[in-house]
C-alpha cells in the first residue's frame, strides 16, 4: 500500500512539472507570436506606404510623359534610386 502511495505521489509530481513546463512553452509561443504579429503589421504598413508612393510617381510620370518633360522624368528615375537604396539601408539597419 505504502508503495502505491508513493508511485501515486511521484507521478503526481511529475504531471505537475510537465504541467508547469508546458504552460511556460505556451507563454513564450505567445510572445513570439505577439512579435511575429508586430513584424507583419509594420510590414504592412511599410507597403502601404511604398505602393503609395509607387502609385504617386506612377502618376507623375505618366503626366511628365503627357507633357514631354524629360527632365522631370529622369529627375523623378533618380528619386526613386535614391529613396530605394536608402530604404534598403535603413531596413538593413532596424
Amino acid at each position: 500500500m505504502q508503495a502505491s502511495l508513493e508511485a501515486e505521489a511521484r507521478g503526481k509530481a511529475e504531471a505537475m512539472r510537465v504541467k508547469k513546463k508546458l504552460e511556460q512553452d505556451i507563454n513564450e509561443l505567445e510572445v513570439a507570436l505577439d512579435t511575429a504579429n508586430r513584424g507583419r503589421a509594420d510590414a504592412e504598413k511599410n507597403i502601404k506606404k511604398y505602393q503609395q508612393q509607387m502609385r504617386e510617381l506612377q502618376q507623375q510620370v505618366s503626366s511628365s510623359v503627357t507633357r514631354g518633360d524629360d527632365g522631370l522624368i529622369e529627375s523623378t528615375f533618380h528619386a526613386v534610386y535614391a529613396g530605394h537604396k536608402i530604404g534598403r539601408s535603413s531596413e538593413r539597419v532596424s
